[in-house]
């Protein structure tokens, strides 16, 4: 979801960017016209930029907004089957299975596996995420898996699997 933010950020900043050349470029134009050939030129080129980079934008901001809560109803209400994701949404099956592919193709959705029909989570990444949270019990820095248990980067410790508290 972190990396789907950040592109949003990214087209919601270049939307307004678009918009607001849109809205100078005709000023910039009649005023700078016959006296100052350069900015008139910027005005120019704002309003080609503006003109054809604007609608572009916002609609693919529009896009990656819609992916954002398609996203969200995955991972916090837990719909993870075509039908229901196609019923709750009231689009196409055919629909739904695309904006899980992309989803998962841009790296917006990661956790969880893709058959076809249903979304199911990824064991290999839960046991990752578990991993991650092992703490040291001298120092509380994570630990690294090695094989046979745990061993502390900080204070050079080895622990046993059965030695670490979950």
């Amino acid at each position: 979801m972190k990396k789907l933010n950040k592109a949003k950020n990214k087209l919601f900043i270049t939307s307004l960017i678009f918009t607001i050349m849109l809205i100078v470029c005709v000023p910039m134009i009649v005023i700078f016209a016959g006296k100052n050939w350069i900015l008139m030129t910027m005005g120019i080129i704002f309003a080609v930029l503006g003109f054809y980079g604007t609608p572009i934008a916002w609609v693919q901001y529009g896009e990656i907004s819609s992916l954002s809560r398609f996203i969200e109803v995955i991972e916090k209400e837990n719909i993870l089957s075509v039908s229901s994701l196609a019923t709750h949404f009231q689009l196409n099956e055919n629909i739904i299975k695309s904006k899980i592919n992309k989803c998962i193709e841009k790296g917006y959705l990661t956790g969880f596996i893709f058959d076809g029909k249903i979304l199911t989570h990824n064991e290999i990444k839960k046991k990752e995420k578990v991993l991650k949270k092992v703490k040291c019990e001298n120092c509380g820095a994570n630990l690294e898996s090695v094989e046979g248990g745990w061993y502390c980067p900080y204070c050079y410790i080895k622990f046993k699997d059965e030695e670490i508290n979950d």
